[in-house]
């Protein structure tokens, strides 16, 4: 039994997988022809219910071999190949660039053949289905859905606050987190910071000494857990000392605060935020990315291009700024004359 399972195993770790790396190529920023494109480069299009999402090999996974994840899928509607009544596809958290389907929940999937292997990525585009989708009406009816004939963006001002601006100011110097004990152990100034964690996008913590020798930690939030611009906040708590941590804690300093003090507010962009609506403006203006027919990422031109005198303007795709680049904006496609 033993023998068995040790040849199964090696013969799953050895499979290839559909995509090792993932670097997406941005598709045509009109919609039309994104739609267009996304339909005729597919093999497969079709709206399903994701059943389940496990192992693929349950025995390997429960002895605690890694092995590759899938997503088993109910097709409701076909668009375009034969899927049959249900598919098969690489997911979960193994998954590198393949969809990361949630089991429960309703999708609109592109698929492509790799290696005679079906497969849908995060490149493509396959996103959650909703009640009032016009993608999915465009695909059952072929009328394609409105698009926006003008644009207002949000301006955004406030007092920059972030975590590496703070932290040079305490700290002097950064540090990498495999140098941050040795920084510790010169007793001067330095501060080393945390990685981005995925399965916590919401702060970012760094630890450091003082330029009068006090340990330190500094947090900041709500970090990537949004996009929008001026929402970041810097707090600090003085500790009693820095000490090596454990190196079981992943995307977090090389060092950790013992004995921290109360949490003093630093900075918070919120208290300084400004917004206004600018003027309508034509589309020329937006170059957009265009995953959902409603909704979209868009880089604006520095400077607005006003929209000629009588033209219409709805529908409006309204757009706030998300974090830095100054010129990147989250955009929604509304119908009628407003924003909200």
């Amino acid at each position: 039994m033993k023998a068995f399972i040790f040849l199964l195993a090696c013969a799953v770790l050895t499979l290839p997988t559909p995509a090792d790396a993932c670097s997406c190529v941005r598709g045509s920023p009109d919609l039309h022809e994104a739609l267009r494109d996304a339909l005729s480069d597919s093999d497969m299009v079709f709206h399903g219910r994701v059943k389940s999402v496990g192992p693929r090999l349950k025995l390997l996974s429960y002895l605690g071999v890694k092995t590759d994840w899938e997503a088993r899928l109910e097709v409701l509607e076909v668009f375009k190949g034969k899927p049959g009544g249900s598919l098969v596809l690489p997911s979960g958290p193994t998954a590198s660039c393949e969809y990361p389907f949630t089991e429960g929940d309703e999708f609109l999937v592109y698929v492509n053949d790799y290696d005679g292997q079906p497969v849908s990525t995060i490149c493509s585009r396959t996103r959650p289905a909703f009640k009032s989708d016009v993608e999915l009406d465009w695909l059952r009816t072929g009328v394609l859905p409105s698009v926006p004939v003008a644009l207002q963006r949000q301006s955004v001002r406030c007092e920059p606050c972030d975590l590496d601006t703070v932290a040079e100011e305490l700290g002097d110097k950064e540090v990498g987190n495999k140098d941050a004990e040795s920084a510790l152990k010169t007793g001067k100034p330095f501060w080393v910071s945390g990685y981005s964690d995925h399965e916590d996008p919401t702060r970012l913590t760094a630890v450091g000494l003082s330029r009068d020798g006090r340990p330190f930690e500094l947090v900041q939030t709500p970090y990537n857990g949004t996009n929008e611009a001026c929402r970041q906040r810097v707090t600090r708590r003085w500790c009693e000392k820095l000490v090596p941590a454990p190196r079981a804690r992943r995307n977090v300093p090389a060092l950790q605060c013992v004995n921290p003090g109360p949490a003093e507010e630093v900075c918070d962009e919120e208290k300084s935020r400004e917004v206004t609506w600018l003027p309508r403006e034509s589309m020329s203006a937006a170059t957009c990315e265009w995953h959902s027919p409603t909704e979209t990422a868009c880089e604006l031109a520095k400077e607005p291009r006003p929209l000629d005198a009588g033209a219409p303007t709805s529908p409006l795709l309204s757009c706030r700024p998300t974090k830095p680049p100054a010129l990147s904006y989250a955009c929604q496609v509304r119908k009628g004359m407003g924003v909200p």
